[in-house]
């Protein structure tokens, strides 16, 4: 609950959206949920030892265990709500008072289902 408190002035709407079952690509259900969550940057060498990326690709989400958030699902962080989201959960963690995500960027041209 503290942890919440410290993070109420970087908390921002995102919308989450699961995946499509049985599509190829990065296909998401149209409508979705908001969540308040915190969005920064992925620092250190977790990126590219864990994931193969540079940093610039990847953010880590704080948020509300409420949310639910689960691996495979989109977010919408710099898009509209409406839009196909620009990252999808990698990572999830929960703890009593908050949880933790990794979200990989995904480039404009690989949003949507798989021609």
């Amino acid at each position: 609950m503290i942890w919440m408190l410290r993070q109420q002035s970087r908390m921002q709407m995102v919308t989450i959206k699961n995946p499509l079952p049985h599509v190829q690509g990065n296909a998401f259900d149209a409508g979705g949920i908001e969540a308040r969550a915190s969005i920064q940057p992925m620092r250190g060498s977790v990126c590219a030892n864990v994931y193969g990326l540079k940093p610039s690709a990847m953010r880590l989400m704080l948020f509300d265990p409420s949310s639910k958030i689960q691996m495979n699902q989109g977010v919408c962080v710099d898009v509209d709500g409406a839009s196909d989201p620009d990252f999808r959960v990698v990572y999830v963690q929960e703890w009593l008072g908050h949880g933790a995500a990794h979200l990989q960027f995904i480039p404009e041209a690989e949003r949507g289902a798989d021609a």
